[in-house]
């Protein structure tokens, strides 16, 4: 019967008024008791629901009513994996026609779970990125993806900027929400997120699970591009973001946490050879901000001296001994 109802409608949308049917369409769909239909019935009611919103998008056409049958079915079966996957894989067509939509504000703060659609969906870009093969390829993606982040960020915005409104209760879940989409998106969107990242780290910088993760998850994405720019502007994003990192008295305390920021710093060290000058600008930066951290990581700084000296052939590299002696030299005075 839903099957027939679908196909139906389907066939009118093209021979009649397309708004009339359109309407119709909702209103039969609103009438369905989905917890009483099979998860077969059920992946029917889903794809009339996207037919619906795509058919608004073409035409250019608001989708916000629309819209909200299709977020109660995605809050009523958070825990199906399944349908979820195939609820982002449709709204990939979506966000492909449009960018700019607000359907990731309802889902945005409807759920708890760890599986909602916009981690599932983060997952899938990242897997689409990764198999991509050209670098126009990957740059469009890119830009989708902030468009996508852009409107993220217009959402949490006002609970970043007046979380006494809003409750705190609420900017801890947008915080983790947004934090999973990062995570699951990852090289993807964190330059747009640098903003977003700075000011979760200077709010939740006492709160381990949340620094822990933030090192984990992004900052060697947000250090490699910092050193890969060739104007200071990246560095300068991604110094901010460091310095909050390392105000926190967590660094001290925590054992954990600075061993992930030290290796992650160390891992950096492997791009000298193409990448020495940014790399030793960031360097003399964190030398003289944290001296007592940037000693720790000296020997592994000067064994890749070594080797890059070796791969090219040279007993004494007077560039790459000259910036290790300046960081020696800001180290030993403080």
């Amino acid at each position: 019967m839903i099957v027939l109802l679908f196909c139906l409608s389907m066939v009118s949308f093209c021979k009649q008024n397309l708004v009339f049917q359109a309407e119709k369409l909702q209103e039969y769909l609103g009438m369905l008791h989905l917890e009483k239909l099979s998860l077969a019935r059920q992946n029917v009611v889903w794809k009339a629901h996207l037919a619906l919103i795509l058919l608004h998008i073409s035409k250019g056409k608001d989708i916000k009513e629309v819209a909200q049958p299709l977020v109660s079915l995605v809050h009523c079966h958070t825990n199906d994996t399944a349908l979820m996957k195939l609820f982002v894989k449709d709204l990939q067509h979506i966000f492909e026609l449009n960018p700019t939509l607000e359907l990731s504000r309802h889902v945005l703060f409807g759920l708890d779970k760890a599986e909602d659609p916009l981690y599932i969906f983060g997952r899938i870009l990242t897997d689409i990125y990764d198999k991509l093969e050209t670098d126009q390829e990957k740059i469009s993606l890119r830009e989708k993806c902030c468009f996508y982040f852009d409107q993220v960020i217009k959402i949490i915005d006002p609970l970043l900027k007046k979380p006494e409104v809003h409750g705190y209760e609420v900017l801890d879940r947008v915080y983790l929400r947004v934090l999973k989409i990062v995570q699951s998106v990852g090289p993807l969107l964190y330059l747009k997120g640098l903003r977003f990242l700075t000011v979760l780290t200077r709010e939740c910088n006492d709160d381990e699970v949340v620094l822990q993760l933030v090192m984990e998850l992004c900052l060697s994405h947000i250090l490699k591009e910092a050193i890969r720019e060739v104007t200071r502007v990246q560095q300068h994003l991604a110094f901010g973001l460091l310095n909050e990192l390392l105000k926190s008295p967590l660094i001290d305390q925590n054992k954990q946490i600075r061993e992930t920021f030290l290796n992650t710093l160390v891992g950096l060290y492997s791009h000298m050879a193409f990448s020495s000058q940014p790399l030793f600008q960031l360097l003399t930066k964190l030398a003289r901000n944290y001296p007592k951290l940037i000693a720790c990581t000296l020997p592994d700084l000067q064994r890749e001296i070594k080797t890059v000296e070796l791969s090219r052939g040279v007993a004494f590299d007077q560039s790459l001994r000259t910036a290790m002696s300046l960081i020696q030299a800001i180290v030993s005075q403080e």
